[in-house]
């Protein structure tokens, strides 16, 4: 934690400022529901990716591609593991 210095040559701050320093009160809202409708639309996108992902990896097999089907297949998936964690770990 920094101090602040710029003060420090100077006085003190008024007393009744330190009374608004500390927490009075704390707000503890519910939990926001499921989006039914997003749901489905994530489930209907991993199931693009899947359906991606096996294409790429028989045209990669088909056609003698010189490059490994995880090089295109591998960022597609972090991505769409990473959208998905953030919808179900948000708060």
């Amino acid at each position: 934690m920094f101090a602040d210095l710029t003060r420090f040559p100077g006085r003190r701050g008024a007393p009744e400022r330190y009374d608004r320093a500390f927490v009075r009160e704390v707000v503890v809202r519910p939990a926001l529901p499921r989006n039914r409708r997003l749901e489905l639309l994530l489930l209907a996108c991993w199931l693009l990716i899947a359906v991606k992902q096996a294409a790429v990896v028989w045209a990669v097999h088909r056609y003698h591609v010189p490059f490994d089907p995880l090089w295109v297949n591998g960022p597609t998936f972090a991505a769409a593991l990473l959208c998905t964690l953030a919808y179900y770990l948000r708060d």
